[in-house]
């Protein structure tokens, strides 16, 4: 996962933010498998700002305005992160937190449609991510559970379902880095069902929550990754 010719500098960079990222991703995890939830938050608050640092260390200069709509998208993935966090104290917690992502898929968006192609069919196809989403909260009506985020949490997958589809349409000569987006984006749905069946069909145990974090961790690493300019991605081995 490292460029062919690097500068010693770099390799330093990249050996500690690989190091940072792992004990964020596997002791977050962790946390959560054993229910130590302080091990759990600090850990999960640390992991977007490694995916943050490693867009600004890897981005060619000068930097463009595609890296700081991406910046911004990660920002706000760590105030989701923080806010999810607190989400067991007060439910306004994961309203913000939800709130927080939604923002940055808006920002997800907003790079997707700058790289479209000229040819795109966006809208016959626009609105097959949010099947699932709409089966898990009609099985969350008809059992008649008591909740009072249906709707705010179907707006949200709106606007993943949204971004997720804006990236079928980038137009990205280097096909690896097309697909690792898609991927990601694959991954972010997958996680959101999951918690989707937490909060509306049943609870998860611990170690089956873990698979959100395993998924949401996935996504964004590979959002980052083939957000990438070409000139890095393509010199990946």
């Amino acid at each position: 996962m490292l460029l062919l010719r690097t500068s010693a500098k770099q390799k330093v960079e990249r050996v500690f933010w690989l190091l940072l990222y792992v004990a964020s991703f596997s002791l977050s995890v962790l946390g959560c498998c054993i229910e130590n939830w302080l091990l759990f938050a600090i850990f999960k608050s640390l992991f977007m700002p490694t995916v943050a640092v490693l867009a600004y260390s890897e981005w060619q200069r000068p930097l463009s305005r595609h890296y700081y709509v991406l910046q911004m998208a990660f920002l706000f993935a760590w105030l989701g992160d923080v806010l999810l966090a607190f989400a067991s104290v007060h439910w306004m917690f994961f309203v913000l937190g939800a709130s927080s992502f939604l923002v940055q898929h808006a920002f997800y968006i907003w790079n997707n449609l700058s790289a479209w192609g000229k040819s795109t069919h966006f809208f016959p196809y626009w609105g097959l991510p949010h099947v699932p989403y709409l089966l898990l909260f009609s099985m969350e009506y008809f059992s008649c559970v008591d909740h009072t985020l249906k709707m705010e949490c179907m707006i949200y997958s709106l606007f993943l379902g949204t971004a997720f589809m804006t990236a079928f349409y980038r137009d990205t000569p280097n096909r690896r880095n097309y697909w690792t987006m898609v991927t990601g984006f694959a991954f972010f749905v997958v996680s959101d069902m999951l918690i989707a069946v937490d909060k509306f069909i049943y609870p998860l145990t611990a170690a089956e929550g873990s698979l959100i974090l395993v998924t949401y961790y996935i996504a964004q690493t590979l959002i980052c990754y083939a957000s990438m300019p070409d000139s890095f991605t393509t010199s990946l081995g």
